[in-house]
């Protein structure tokens, strides 16, 4: 798990999650400086053997976003997907929604057996609020994690990495075209206020950006994405 700040480029597909609450799920690491989650790689879990992996976080208290100094008000962690269906994972605050400046972790959990064997892409959705804005701005990080039968026989040494789906939409010159099938497009500016919304947007639709840096926001059936446009 990755940066913390302001991530923008992630997708969405929910599932059911057991989301324990309970007080003293973690400590938190109050010594990292560093913005964002730590470490960065989730280490191998293995069939029929208990999973537990403590992820540290640190919410920074201002970032650069496109060139632009911004302030974190705050960020919400809002659901992690794509885990194989035995995994839970709780935060340390029953909120799971951290003020700049401030540590937390997450604890993620599960019990794998034989049909959970293979690699997931695990998805973590959160919301940040910045310049005293009260739109948030959602964005992702997505992680992988491989389920082995054993020290020998895993799925990463055996199988092709797995693939990425393609972005759905293209920045061409001031415009943003589609490129894929597409439910929703949602246009931002970089302090999170909704500028425009566009629902399913016939392919090789071009949609004008406006002025300067924006943020656009992609929903599909596979996942949601988010990347940098610029108008002119």
């Amino acid at each position: 798990m990755r940066r913390m700040l302001i991530l923008i480029m992630f997708a969405t597909k929910l599932i059911a999650l057991h989301f324990n609450s309970y007080s003293q799920v973690c400590n938190p690491d109050t010594t990292i400086t560093q913005g964002g989650y730590h470490p960065d790689t989730l280490p191998w879990g293995y069939v029929n053997q208990t999973y537990e992996h403590i992820i540290q976080a640190y919410v920074p208290t201002d970032t650069t976003i496109f060139n632009t100094l911004a302030t974190i008000d705050s960020m919400r962690i809002d659901s992690v997907i794509g885990m194989p269906p035995s995994f839970s994972y709780a935060c340390n605050k029953p909120s799971c929604s951290y003020i700049g400046g401030e540590h937390g972790c997450i604890r993620l959990t599960g019990n794998p057996d034989s049909s959970e064997f293979g690699v997931w892409r695990i998805i973590i959705w959160v919301t940040a609020y910045i310049n005293s804005s009260t739109t948030g701005i959602a964005g992702s990080d997505t992680q992988r994690l491989v389920i082995c039968y054993d020290s020998l026989n895993c799925p990463v040494l055996s199988s092709p990495q797995v693939e990425y789906a393609q972005m759905p939409v293209r920045i061409e010159n001031g415009y943003v075209r589609v490129a894929g099938t597409v439910q929703k497009l949602s246009v931002y500016a970089l302090d999170g206020t909704l500028l425009a919304i566009v629902r399913n947007p016939r392919r090789n639709t071009r949609i004008p950006l406006p002025q300067g840096v924006t943020i656009i926001a992609v929903e599909t059936r596979k996942g949601r994405y988010i990347v940098k446009g610029m108008g002119w």
